[in-house]
């Protein structure tokens, strides 16, 4: 209800206002007696918080050096994990580095702002009539850091004819060995196609969202086992929650909203999706190919896309079909070709790996 909503968030500002005073008082005192520097993550989306949370606080539990402070519009009881709303981020002092992995619009006063782009490849940004006021909110950093070369070409067309802009640093992305490590946990047999969709509200012209019911259903069918996980933004939307519901009683059916997806990796031969970025972490991961059902590539020269390294490269990591009956066909058929692609596969993973370790130390020198 409006009154519930209300209450909410006046509770959210007197905590974000009275963690202000705790984050001011520990900075305070860390730097006063551990002589360390402090390292601000913040995570600006509630929906997407919980999927990025423990790959963070395992690869920077590491970083003896610093001092990491965690934060959020998300209550977690976590050790160093503050709920503070993003207009009163203004009101922390003496953060050396600010880092988030989604965009954010405010920051501590006189860090260094970085942001660890999410995605590894060029995934396209948001759409079109977006981008404007997603650059604007790029502007505000001082580096972006993306995973490889070739993921660098999306923010080089964001801000090409633009002489001040953040830097573009290439260290390899802290989520890929934790993956590696979860999926060397508790080996699953793979066996299960995973369809992946990208937030269909970012990309209307070309999400598969209203193709999914009878992709789903035609697979299920076939007896193929089928995972759905929808971007996390989309967990609890109409749409989606329509979806499952129509499938939830098939045995062969699971519906995956799990904060973290790598059950779903274990399990999975294939993924099947749009453009979501989770395409090329699934293929370097594991190792396995993706289909990319691309109904609309009719599109992507007039949106500027078709020189992006995503699109380009996706014979590289898998194949792709535009309409559910090309996709049905392969996969009765796909034996033969599997192999190969998994051979193009491993060559195609070096260009992730082969990347110098994310290193903050670096960041200060560059300032």
């Amino acid at each position: 209800t409006l009154k519930e909503k209300r209450m909410i968030r006046f509770f959210d500002n007197i905590l974000s206002i009275f963690n202000i005073f705790i984050i001011n008082f520990k900075i305070f005192f860390i730097k006063k007696i551990q002589k360390k520097k402090i390292v601000f993550f913040y995570h600006p989306k509630k929906k997407l918080t919980l999927n990025n949370l423990n790959f963070i606080f395992s690869y920077f539990s590491q970083k003896k050096n610093f001092y990491f402070i965690y934060g959020s519009k998300l209550l977690i009881n976590k050790k160093n994990f503050y709920l503070v709303k993003q207009i009163y981020l203004k009101f922390l002092f003496g953060i050396d580095i600010f880092l988030s992995n989604n965009v954010c619009d405010k920051f501590s006063p006189k860090s260094i702002k970085v942001y660890i782009h999410h995605d590894i490849y060029d995934t396209p940004l948001v759409e079109k009539k977006k981008e404007k006021n997603l650059k604007m909110s790029f502007l505000k950093y001082n580096y972006i850091v993306v995973a490889s070369k070739k993921s660098t070409k999306v923010f080089t067309n964001l801000f090409k004819s633009l002489s001040s802009k953040p830097k573009i640093l290439i260290f390899k992305y802290p989520k890929i060995n934790f993956i590696k490590k979860k999926l060397s946990q508790n080996k699953l047999k793979s066996d299960h196609i995973l369809i992946a969709p990208t937030n269909y509200l970012s990309f209307p012209k070309f999400t598969i969202q209203t193709k999914l019911h009878e992709l789903i259903d035609r697979l299920l069918k076939q007896n193929h086992k089928v995972i759905y996980r929808p971007h996390p933004s989309n967990f609890k939307d109409k749409l989606v929650v329509n979806l499952k519901s129509n499938f939830e009683h098939k045995n062969n059916f699971i519906f995956d909203d799990n904060p973290e997806y790598f059950n779903s990796y274990k399990k999975s031969k294939f993924l099947i999706t749009d453009l979501s970025g989770t395409a090329y972490t699934f293929a370097i991961t594991t190792g396995r190919p993706v289909i990319f059902f691309n109904h609309n590539d009719r599109y992507l020269k007039k949106y500027d896309y078709d020189k992006l390294n995503y699109f380009i490269d996706r014979h590289k990591v898998g194949w792709k079909f535009e309409n559910i009956q090309k996709i049905m066909n392969f996969l009765k058929n796909n034996k033969k070709f599997e192999s190969q692609k998994l051979l193009k596969l491993k060559k195609f993973k070096k260009i992730f790996y082969d990347v110098k370790k994310f290193d903050l130390n670096c960041l200060l020198k560059y300032d």
